[in-house]
């Protein structure tokens, strides 16, 4: 699946920011 580069540079700001928001509810959550 070849994508435009733009693309590519918006989807991994996505994925940037999906991992922090996952990675805040893990910290929030607790053990």
């Amino acid at each position: 699946m070849a994508q435009p580069p733009g693309f590519i540079q918006s989807d991994k700001t996505l994925v940037c920011k999906l991992q922090k928001a996952l990675y805040g509810l893990k910290q929030a959550q607790g053990p």
